[in-house]
This record gives C-alpha cells, structure tokens and sequence, in this order.
C-alpha cells in the first residue's frame, strides 16, 4: 500500500471540516528529509508570517515573500562563507 493512501482515504470520508487538519504526504516527506533545525526554522518563520499576516494584513501581502527570499539569500551565502573561512584564513596565514 502506498504510504498517501492513509491520507487520501481520510481526506475522503472526513467531513469537509476535519479535512484540513490531515497533513499532506510532501510535508510528512520533507519531515523526513530535513534536519530538525530546517524544520524549526520553518515553522518559526511561517508562524511569523501568520501572525504578521493577522495584524496587518496588507503588509504582510507586500513584505512576507521578499523578506523570507532575502532570509533563506542570507542563510546560504552565510553557510558559503563559513565553508570557506578556513580557506581564506589558511591563505593569509601563509598555509595553503
């Protein structure tokens, strides 16, 4: 059996209600795939943007998208220079 059929059997005969808290097979796959940390780091940006999205509205709609590219741009040119840091700190060293 595969292993969406469980949920797509619930989404079938749960009332239309109880339907949106059965959880899709790409978020049980990516829980799978990520580390913890990528997770948290998900659910505490989305949970931000929920509640900012509640507050104000109108803002969110303008600034939720580019400011969560800009943070995902930063985290990977972060792990980039991390990466090679020790590159660069080997060559001024006179090491490499």
């Amino acid at each position: 059996m595969s292993p969406t059929a469980p949920r797509n059997l619930l989404s079938n005969y749960l009332p239309q209600r109880a339907r949106k808290w059965v959880p899709s097979p790409m978020g049980l796959g990516l829980a799978f795939t990520f580390h913890l940390w990528y997770g948290l780091s998900m659910f505490i940006g989305g949970l931000t943007a929920w509640a900012y999205g509640k507050f104000r509205a109108k803002e969110a709609d303008l600034y939720t998208f580019p400011v969560a590219a800009g943070i995902i741009t930063g985290e990977s040119l972060m792990g980039i220079f991390l990466i090679l840091l020790p590159l660069i700190v080997a060559f001024f060293a006179g090491n490499l």
